[in-house]
């Protein structure tokens, strides 16, 4: 499926990475594999935020949290701006640029003609299209250990309270399943 975004490429250290503005989101974030790729390029060691300590709601509102966050200095249309990003596993863009960035760079969007600038700048963007390639959210928002754990227990094999119990350990902080669990108890 294509969709029109407001995508652009920047640059932190070395490194070329595709970025999303997205109005939706309240903070930055950098996927847990471009931090990876980067790792070395933050301003300073990634320390916990409250991204990290209260979580973060997504769009579908489920919750999540981040490995924290650091300061990084990105290139974007000539300028070096710093922005703070927060690590978020299983994000499918490699970062998302939110209102925070959109504030400190006085972002104009000009939606009837699908462009966007940066306050200051002449550099106009034109929105793009890219597919959407977004895995199912129960697994996207999941960290890697846990999908590991959720895959490799056998389901079929155990009776539904040693599945709760699994699920209880493995999914501790996620909290739709919470909900889901606590449902799932009462009905047996």
């Amino acid at each position: 499926m294509l969709v029109s975004r407001m995508i652009t490429d920047i640059t932190i250290g070395p490194f070329h990475i595709e970025a999303m503005l997205d109005s939706g989101s309240e903070r930055s974030y950098i996927s847990e594999t471009a931090y990876n790729r980067i790792q070395g390029n933050e301003l300073q060691e990634l320390s916990p935020d409250s991204t990290s300590t209260v979580g973060v709601i997504l769009a579908d509102s489920a919750s999540t949290y981040t490995r924290g966050g650091a300061p990084f200095e990105l290139e974007l249309d000539g300028k070096t701006i710093l922005t703070w990003l927060s690590v978020l596993p299983g994000l499918s863009i490699p970062v998302i640029l939110g209102l925070d960035f959109w504030q400190s760079t006085d972002v104009h969007v000009e939606s009837k003609i699908a462009t966007w600038y940066l306050g200051g700048n002449s550099t106009k963007h034109q929105f793009r299209s890219r597919t959407n390639k977004t895995k199912p959210l129960t697994l996207n928002a999941l960290s890697s250990s846990e999908r590991s754990e959720l895959m490799i227990f056998p389901l079929r094999q155990q009776t539904g309270k040693e599945v709760i119990k699994h699920l209880r350990g493995v999914l501790t902080h996620w909290g739709p399943v919470k909900q889901i669990i606590s449902d799932m108890e009462k009905s047996l």
